[in-house]
């Protein structure tokens, strides 16, 4: 699975979620390591959207 972000644009949960796991978000663009990925994915969609 890949990382959500990189797929959809940016919600500000989601923003939350990816800021907590350690990435750099640069004029939207997102770069990150194996470690985000994991975390990013294995959070339900539910939560990631409240942040």
């Amino acid at each position: 699975m890949k990382v959500r972000a990189s797929v959809k644009p940016i919600a500000k949960g989601d923003r939350l979620v990816i800021r907590r796991a350690g990435v750099r978000i640069k004029k939207g663009k997102i770069k990150g390591g194996k470690k985000v990925r994991r975390i990013v994915s294995s959070i339900p969609r539910n939560k990631q959207r409240q942040g």
